[in-house]
Order: C-alpha cells, then structure tokens, then sequence
C-alpha cells in the first residue's frame, strides 16, 4: 500500500511535465494570435540570420533618423511564405540607407523560434 509520502513523488514531476508538455501544444494556437499590430518607420541598420537551434532573420531599426539613436529590433517570421521578398526589400533598403516602413505585429512567440516577439509582416520604402 502506497503511502501519501510517497504520492507526492511523483506527483510534482508529472505536474511539471504536463505543464510543459502543454505549454509546447499550445505553441501553434497562441502563435496566431496577435497581441498588437502598427507600423514603425526608420533606417534599417543591422539584418542577420541567426538563432541556436532554428536560424531566424533578426533586424534593428533605427526610429527617427540615424541622429536619434534609438533602435528597435524585430523579427521575421519563420512560418512566412513571403519571407525571402521581405529579406530581399529589407537587404536593399540597407545597401542604400533608405528609410523604411515596417507593418509589424506582435505574437507570442516562444523564445526558441524567435528573439523577438515582433514579427515583420510587411515592408515598403519609404520616398522623400
């Protein structure tokens, strides 16, 4: 006969591993749900494809003009079918220091998809 000592034992670790395991499920679910959306506008400083376990592209933005020094950094989404034309337009904007407008929205994304948790959805450069 099993002793409620020895109930509790197993117990913790089959919370914490169901806990996670449906944390994990639910990954797809909360991932197209959209906290926040907006657009942000400034030059594109920095643009790499990076991640330790899944390779992401990651950028910085720089808000107001290069004088402002105020960044902001965003992702693209891995899942995107439109991801390498948005890549594209983001590499040229850079090249030639072209102010750009970014249509963002902001998920929730588990840290090991992305850095970020706002996800380009849409790029256009911006003409003076």
């Amino acid at each position: 006969m099993s002793t409620p000592a020895k109930r509790k034992t197993w117990l913790i670790p089959a919370l914490i591993f169901g806990g996670f395991f449906v944390f994990i499920a639910i990954q797809p679910v909360l991932r197209r749900i959209a906290s926040g959306e907006g657009e942000r506008a400034g030059v594109l400083v920095k643009l790499g494809h990076k991640g330790l376990f899944r390779k992401s592209w990651e950028g910085e933005l720089m808000l107001g003009g290069i004088q402002s020094g105020k960044t902001w950094d965003f992702s693209l989404d891995p899942g995107d079918p439109n991801q390498d034309s948005l890549v594209h337009v983001l590499q040229e904007a850079q090249t030639n220091q072209t102010t750009v407008l970014l249509k963002y929205n902001q998920r929730f994304i588990g840290p090991w998809m992305t850095e970020t948790n706002y996800l380009v959805a849409g790029v256009k450069p911006v003409v003076r």
